[in-house]
């Protein structure tokens, strides 16, 4: 018999699945490729059909919700890994974290009870898998094991826990109006304005992600303790926003952080405090562009990630090295999200 999961047991499972995804993919990266001419290529190949393939992806499940999309992107997941390196795992790979993606998104939206914690915990997972996978795919031997076991671990799993009867989203639910999709939106502003302040906000927090400064992150150790503090500040700003509302939490998110991100350059707890801070937004983000569309929470999910691809870009093609530079432009960044954010609010949010 199918179990039935809570809310939040459902956050909780795609928090892991999120996790072995990354693991098995960055492993498969940095295990086979070398820094050389073609390493940036191939990862900003990855990184765009890891990315934004998810809004079409999103669009087909939210239309046939009954199909197994997590599943499927594990075993072609799986199946990358066991074949020898090539172009075409890069692209199997990618776009099977592509639809573990989406298949996260699904299920921890449309089983949340108007919630975006369970969702945050799916996403927050994703931090622990990359500094996972790329430390593992550095070593040699037997450690393809460990990818290859939390994959089969997972298709486990999903096929346990996740069947179209232990979700809400299908026609019938939709056409009563049973998915709960948060009330947080502004009705001011129409769905392509919204749509695109959220992806340029999404955007600048991957391009902070990349781009503080972090003078301090020297050793393998430091790099794991602030994707660390990234997976724990997605998690907990989905928690803060249930309890405290949403537009606290974004004022508490990108205020706060702002200081400890100029401030932290050579003092890694600094820092990491803005780190942690910071991706508390990620949470509001998604939770306002489900609330605008609710009725199709996987391809309001897929919209945040072309703002991720978008925010990534930067990195693979310059980089600024004044510290000052870096500092007004995170300034001037985050005041310009913070307002935008705070635009695309309610003025009373009305939590679930």
């Amino acid at each position: 018999m199918i179990k039935k999961l809570s809310a939040l047991k459902f956050g909780l499972l795609y928090c892991f699945a999120h996790f072995s995804v990354e693991v098995a993919c960055f492993y498969y990266l940095f295990n086979n490729l070398k820094i050389g001419d073609l390493w940036w290529i191939i990862a900003l190949a990855y990184d765009a059909l890891a990315f934004l393939p998810q809004s079409l992806m999103g669009i087909i499940a939210d239309k046939f919700p009954k199909i197994c999309y997590g599943v499927i992107g594990f075993i072609v997941v799986l199946i990358s890994l066991i074949l020898p390196f090539s172009w075409f795992g890069v692209i199997t790979i990618a776009l099977g974290n592509a639809l573990v993606h989406v298949d996260g998104a699904e299920k921890t939206l449309i089983n949340s009870g108007g919630k975006i914690t369970p969702n945050a915990l799916f996403v927050g997972g994703g931090s622990f898998g990359v500094v996972t996978g790329t430390f593992l795919g550095k070593l040699s031997g037997y450690y393809i094991l460990i990818p290859l076991a939390l994959v089969v671990v997972t298709i486990i799993l999903l096929l346990i826990f996740t069947t179209d009867n232990n979700t809400k989203n299908s026609s019938e639910n939709n056409s009563n109006n049973m998915l709960s999709a948060p009330n947080v939106a502004s009705d001011k502003l129409p769905q392509t304005l919204l749509t695109i302040i959220i992806i340029f906000a999404v955007a600048v927090r991957g391009y902070i992600g990349y781009s503080i400064p972090t003078a301090w992150s020297v050793t393998n150790f430091h790099l794991i303790i602030l994707y660390c503090y990234m997976g724990f500040g997605k998690m907990l700003g989905g928690i803060v926003a249930d309890k405290f509302g949403y537009k606290k939490t974004t004022i508490i998110s990108i205020v706060g952080a702002l200081p400890f991100l100029l401030l932290g350059n050579a003092i890694p707890i600094v820092s990491l405090t803005g780190v942690l801070l910071y991706s508390m937004s990620m949470p509001i983000t998604v939770g306002i562009i489900y609330s605008k569309f609710p009725t199709s929470p996987g391809f309001a999910f897929g919209i945040t990630t072309i703002g991720l691809f978008i925010g990534s870009c930067p990195e693979f093609f310059f980089s600024i090295k004044s510290l000052a530079v870096q500092q007004i432009v995170v300034t001037v960044l985050s005041i310009t999200v913070l307002i935008l954010l705070l635009l695309s609010l309610k003025k009373e949010i009305k939590n679930v």
